[in-house]
């Protein structure tokens, strides 16, 4: 009997340190996202000192009605594992709940820790009969779960800084999308729309589009790639446009990548499809779309890139190594009118670019290991060209930083990418110009996706100054200048999430 105490209480205490270190990474880990530390910690140790208490006073055997307790406590038991089990695939499996989903050291040791104490208390009802232990075990795994959810519930949006204005431009559950992810934000110049369509465009015109998921956060589903514009500099904006869709069946278009052409006056609107029905072997197009009187987008022809490139149509995830990879996020036009469309395959980056409008293609050099990559062109002629760690977002790492690489041949070759000293969590990131100005957007964090970030740099990237935009959860984004050198972003934000909403702001530039 001496020996069974032991073990229940080997089991119980080592389960509750295996939980609290799932704790401390969670704090060590979000810290960028977590608003209040203390609040957090304070209502965690609280359910913790609860369940303990409840452990140690409650830990003798009840002799009165003790069968009717047996039946008590198995039945909590079995509630306690059920919900227990649904956590579990909600936040770490079915659904993204960012502070546990992007961790995979998180996940683990948590999961490890709830089925220990659940263990304990199975090893506590079957052989010493002590149904009031349970309690314990209950009141800890419970009081855990209360107090995260608590902090997701009262967690709010914090101030966006340095901006002149910011608004949610896509709400998940806006127009029946669950959620919104992918942004990309282009600015088309009103001269060259007012010439070649007879418009009288006062602003440059913004096209901000996104994927609309319809179902979840997942990268594969029923997805769309929706659309808003403004002919006003941002200040309004159209309803949301679905502009590509699957028809008939399960799929996806993803990778939003447009460049609006200022010589034809269409919109190269490079992306991605894939359908169920094919195991998602994502197919790479160029849709080249006039532009309608509403703004609304006509596709005129459609240009199969991975025909033109001699790359297969492959099996494909967020960030894959088979499919040929466009983006995400926005292409570019030089000034000498060639377009450029960043792209990668089997995780390394390079560059895509047509000289004739956007009918052929041609791959260039490789950046080097990258994917998620995005170009823009330096006032002396250079390119700049940004890319995503191949890193796994969800494992542990190494401090990692950006890489930048350069081209001085109008993105033909590129020269060895080289670390910056600007962070990242592994997360795409973006770029945009303006005459000496380069600016830089994404989340500067090594840990997890957020403290969103505008670096801007007067040496063609060498150095950066950091304006903090949105502390908290934040993840991908696009970053775009107009033809007067405003600056706008649209960004992935959150309060506890990164995939919350949408966020269009004007940066303080």
């Amino acid at each position: 009997m001496k020996i069974m105490k032991i073990i229940d209480a080997i089991l119980f205490w080592v389960s509750l340190a295996v939980l609290i270190l799932g704790i401390g990474l969670f704090l060590v880990i979000n810290n960028a996202i977590i608003n209040n530390q203390v609040v957090l910690m304070t209502c965690l140790a609280l359910g913790l000192a609860g369940g303990i208490a409840s452990r140690l006073l409650l830990g003798k055997s009840v002799n009165k009605n003790k069968k009717l307790f047996l039946i008590i406590a198995s039945v909590v038991l079995l509630a306690t594992t059920a919900l227990s089990i649904y956590i579990i695939l909600q936040t770490a499996i079915i659904n993204f709940w960012q502070p546990v989903s992007l961790s995979m050291s998180i996940t683990v040791v948590l999961i490890t820790g709830i089925v220990l104490q659940l263990i304990s208390a199975v090893y506590t009802l079957i052989f010493q009969s002590d149904s009031k232990k349970i309690v314990g075990v209950f009141v800890v795994i419970l009081s855990f779960y209360v107090s995260l959810s608590g902090f997701a519930f009262l967690q709010n949006m914090n101030e966006f800084e340095n901006v002149e204005t910011s608004f949610a431009l896509f709400e998940n559950g806006e127009a029946d999308y669950t959620t919104f992810r992918i942004p990309s934000l282009i600015s088309m110049d009103k001269d060259s729309i007012n010439e070649i369509y007879g418009y009288e465009m006062e602003h440059d015109v913004l096209l901000a589009t996104a994927e609309g998921r319809k179902n979840s956060f997942h990268d594969r589903g029923e997805i769309d790639i929706v659309g808003k514009v403004s002919t006003d500099n941002g200040e309004t904006w159209s309803e949301v446009m679905v502009l590509f869709e699957v028809a008939g069946e399960v799929g996806k278009y993803g990778n939003p990548t447009p460049v609006y052409d200022s010589e034809t006056g269409l919109i190269n609107f490079l992306c991605m499809t894939g359908v169920e029905s094919n195991n998602y072997k994502y197919s790479t197009y160029n849709i080249r779309c006039e532009i309608n009187e509403d703004f609304s987008i006509t596709e005129t022809d459609r240009i199969n890139l991975n025909d033109q490139l001699n790359i297969e149509a492959g099996e494909s995830v967020a960030t894959n190594a088979n499919s040929l990879m466009i983006g995400p996020g926005k292409s570019i036009q030089l000034e000498s009118g060639r377009l450029i469309a960043p792209a990668s395959q089997k995780n390394i980056s390079f560059a895509i670019y047509s000289d004739d409008n956007g009918l052929t293609w041609t791959r260039s050099g490789d950046f080097g290991a990258g994917n998620e990559n995005e170009v823009v062109e330096l006032s002396k002629g250079e390119l700049m060209m940004v890319a995503r760690e191949t890193t796994p977002c969800d494992t542990t790492h190494n401090e990692q930083y950006q890489r930048f690489a350069y081209s001085s041949d109008q993105g033909e070759t590129w020269v060895q990418a080289k670390e910056s000293e600007l962070k990242t969590p592994v997360c795409m990131a973006s770029l945009a110009g303006f005459e000496d100005t380069v600016y830089f957007s994404y989340p500067d964090d090594f840990l997890t996706r957020g403290n969103l970030t505008v670096a801007v740099s007067k040496d063609n990237g060498d150095t950066f100054d950091k304006l903090s935009i949105y502390q908290g959860a934040a993840g991908y984004s696009c970053i775009e200048t107009n033809g007067n050198g405003d600056v706008f972003l649209l960004s992935e934000v959150g309060a506890v999430n990164y995939c919350e909403q949408l966020v269009f702001a004007k940066i303080k530039a």
